[in-house]
């Protein structure tokens, strides 16, 4: 590449990092920063020459960028970068601005309205959701207490057979009849008959509330009318299952993130530090925040439906939206338990056998044997005499095979 195409390319870069500084050198003079005398002599001098479309010497440059460097060191967080695009006059207006001829506004100002726009419409979800689920359980409550009310109408009937066959016998029997025993029967007939009309009245009501229940539901996911011998009563409690264990969780983990988003956005605009280009990590953060708003209760769960510490499933997503780094403190604590928890098994089922000793090496172990102690009489047996060692103090040895 020769002189003539560098030296374009180079009075483009320097001329955008010399505006560049200029804006954190304003900056920084109207946030009463301390900053040394020749970062500004060098920056508003390399800014002049730039501006007259004059050239600056190697030196200069390199005095201009030592400047510049200083003086980033000292706004940090805060880059020119971000003043842009924490500032209205950079911002971009969108389609609907420019047919609503509204004034424009800065990045920061745009995305935090579409995470709020996410956040409105994940809590319209979970509104819905949250109103279905309850309907939901309600129909499987209803259902429940049906086949109890049920199965308390069963008994009392079989309970009423023996009283009207002995009244029937009474009626039928020609012999005089004991006129205290008949009043009983008939009296215990006619509590059983308002016990039994009672609990039919309210089996019929909890089977009405039911129906509702589903046709309401099957309006909501459907245009048909509900049929009696649709498939949905069989589906009812996985439909509620889905909805509580993980549609509902997945959009309270959304929310949270959308909220953690939010507070990271205006506390940087306030800063002057946000800058668009963490658009694409912002939007990460949320992919992240639901599925640890789903995963969240796994680790918090006591029991079924039933979270630790008080703490509803709707508040563990959320938190678990809010605040991704919990959810991968409890996997890695996981993952560190059940690591911990298997190496000592590992290392004693996978421990290699030991491998046979050379000669010298069994040599030396022979004299580890010898130097536990001096032999007792009875082991100074001869050798073709068995005698008993203590296990302690013996160590394998490869130049024989290993006794027992």
């Amino acid at each position: 590449m020769t002189d003539q195409s560098v030296a374009p390319e180079r009075r483009l870069i320097l001329g955008n990092t010399c505006s560049d500084a200029y804006q954190l050198l304003i900056y920084s003079a109207e946030a009463g920063m301390d900053v040394p005398e020749t970062v500004y002599q060098a920056i508003a001098e390399a800014k002049s020459k730039i501006d007259q479309g004059q050239d600056l010497p190697w030196g200069e440059e390199a005095t201009f960028l030592k400047a510049y460097q200083q003086l980033a060191h000292l706004a940090m967080p805060v880059t020119a970068a971000s003043l842009r695009d924490t500032d209205d006059l950079f911002g971009r207006p969108s389609g609907v601005r420019r047919l609503l001829r509204r004034p424009t506004v800065s990045h920061a100002k745009a995305v935090s309205l579409r995470f709020s726009i996410i956040a409105i419409l994940a809590i319209t979800a979970i509104i819905v959701f949250e109103f279905g689920d309850q309907i939901a359980r309600g129909v499987i409550a209803r259902q429940a207490e049906a086949v109890k009310l049920g199965e308390e109408n069963n008994k009392i009937r079989s309970s009423r057979a023996p009283v009207d066959r002995q009244l029937l016998s009474l009626s039928v029997s020609g012999g005089q009849v004991d006129g205290g025993v008949l009043e009983t029967l008939r009296r215990q007939r006619e509590e059983l008959d308002a016990r039994e009309q009672e609990l039919t009245q309210k089996l019929d009501n909890a089977i009405e509330t039911a129906l509702s229940g589903y046709r309401l539901l099957w309006r909501a996911f459907t245009s048909t009318p509900f049929e009696s011998n649709s498939s949905l009563p069989l589906l009812i409690e996985s439909l509620a299952a889905s909805m509580s264990r993980f549609l509902l969780p997945l959009l309270y983990g959304l929310l949270g993130a959308c909220a953690f988003i939010l507070r990271s956005v205006i506390k940087e605009m306030h800063a002057r530090s946000f800058e668009v280009k963490r658009f694409q990590d912002f939007g990460t953060r949320v992919y992240l925040g639901m599925l640890s708003g789903i995963t969240v209760q796994w680790f918090f769960e006591s029991g079924a439906n039933r979270p630790t510490g008080g703490l509803t499933p709707a508040v563990l997503a959320f938190a678990g939206g809010y605040s991704v780094e919990m959810i991968f403190a409890a996997v890695d604590r996981v993952i560190h338990a059940a690591t911990e928890a298997l190496r000592p098994a590992a290392t004693s089922a996978g421990s290699p056998a030991m491998p046979a000793m050379p000669g010298p090496t069994a040599q030396r172990t022979s004299t580890v044997i010898a130097s536990v102690g001096p032999l007792s009489a009875q082991s100074a047996a001869p050798a073709s005499t068995p005698r008993t060692v203590e296990p302690a103090a013996v160590l394998p040895v490869a130049s024989g095979p290993h006794p027992g």
